[in-house]
């Protein structure tokens, strides 16, 4: 019937679309730099305004990307391909913009991450910090609380010390002025 044969095109495209999907993965991992063993964070307030490289049919030639400037267009354009109508893996994973603000005296910064979860109390936090951080980033996950603080100045003091990169907080610090004078990176979703 009318129905089944509309089952069967949905399914046929399906598959076609997850084949494509499958090539366009494999060329883009034989194109592209190895990923790295470990999730990477990379925080980044610079952008081109023309990114994916050579000319824009414009006339006007733009240099290819270049991760190793660190900016989130050039990370997102070489590891991040973006083909039509086609789903793929992703090797790095980017945040919604403008959702984090700025409080560390690092604007940016990167590095292999570690994770804590806490919600409204932060011990986990500080025993983190208390670690060598070796220019790590940690990634906490508050709930997105704006309750009460995660970090402060001697917890963010702690982590500067002992060689974190930066730090990403899904929820609050507080001490603000004085975190914005250390050498760490430190983004939350506000002051509490």
């Amino acid at each position: 019937s009318h129905l089944s044969r509309k089952i069967k095109k949905k399914k046929k495209k399906k598959k076609m679309l997850a084949r494509l999907a499958r090539q366009l993965h494999s060329r883009a991992l034989l194109n592209a730099a190895p990923a790295p063993s470990r999730p990477t964070a990379f925080v980044s307030r610079v952008s081109r305004g023309v990114s994916r490289g050579v000319s824009s049919g414009d006339g006007i030639e733009y240099p290819p990307p270049d991760a190793d400037r660190m900016g989130t267009a050039d990370i997102c354009d070489v590891h991040l391909p973006d083909p039509v109508d086609a789903t793929v893996p992703r090797a790095v994973q980017v945040c919604e913009p403008n959702f984090f603000k700025d409080f560390g005296g690092r604007r940016r910064f990167h590095g292999p991450i570690s994770t804590v979860k806490c919600f409204e109390n932060n011990p986990h936090v500080r025993a983190a910090l208390g670690e060598q951080g070796n220019g790590r980033v940690l990634v906490v996950d508050g709930g997105g609380s704006k309750r009460c603080a995660l970090l402060g100045d001697m917890l963010a003091e702690l982590g500067a010390k002992n060689g974190w990169s930066g730090i990403i907080i899904n929820g609050c610090c507080r001490d603000s002025e004085d975190i914005g004078r250390m050498d760490i990176g430190v983004k939350t979703i506000g002051t509490h």
